[in-house]
């Protein structure tokens, strides 16, 4: 099915905006949460379609559980420089992806995300390099581009909100996160493993209904 010309700018719009919220992480910016509350409180509802979408209240919480374990990785030294991380929350499930170099800051990662107030599940999916690599301190512009094409398609062929499913790729692995039906969990899994550039599909999800 051929992506419409509504479909190819909002993935240019999303490849943009992964891009500057990657970068935005990177500094630290810790009054985002502020921004991201004052701007979802003037919002009676997200959508009316969307009956599987988080409240406006987990959104806050996963924002500033995202900010909160950034900023404690952010000021451990050993772990800033021995690791490159994707940190993301979805209604309390939190993804940590990425690299490390040793398997001491990995399991660190862990416990500092654990004791994360309103995380109900950590899934620790970083990578232990081996002794002979190095880390790479940046966000692939490959990944972000693969993120953005499968939120595009599922929004183009599928009519899946992007509110509803989170996707994070990490070196061709694509990471699903997010409150569905077997039945969508299904169709963003197809849509994923079908692009271009990617190795293998993870499904984290919470079923509903």
């Amino acid at each position: 099915m051929r992506v419409n010309r509504l479909s190819v700018v909002f993935l240019k719009i999303d490849y943009i905006m992964e891009m500057l919220m990657s970068f935005l992480k990177k500094i630290n910016i810790i009054f985002i949460s502020c921004a991201l509350g004052f701007i979802l409180s003037s919002c009676t509802k997200i959508s009316d379609t969307d009956n599987y979408s988080r409240t406006i209240g987990s959104v806050i919480d996963d924002e500033i559980t995202e900010l909160k374990l950034q900023r404690e990785i952010d000021t451990n030294t050993a772990l800033r420089e021995n690791t490159h991380l994707d940190i993301v929350s979805y209604n309390g499930m939190l993804l940590i992806a990425g690299q490390a170099t040793n398997q001491k800051a990995k399991n660190e990662i862990s416990k500092l995300a654990s004791k994360l107030p309103r995380v109900r599940k950590v899934f620790n999916q970083i990578t232990v390099l081996p002794g002979d690599k190095k880390i790479v301190h940046a966000t692939s512009p490959k990944d972000i581009w693969i993120t953005t094409k499968i939120k595009a398609k599922m929004l183009a062929q599928e009519k899946i909100s992007p509110r509803n499913i989170k996707v994070v790729t990490e070196n061709g692995t694509v990471y699903l996160l997010g409150l569905v039906d077997i039945k969508d969990a299904d169709k963003a899994t197809n849509i994923a493993s079908h692009v271009s550039g990617v190795d293998k599909v993870i499904k984290l999800f919470e079923y509903i209904g």
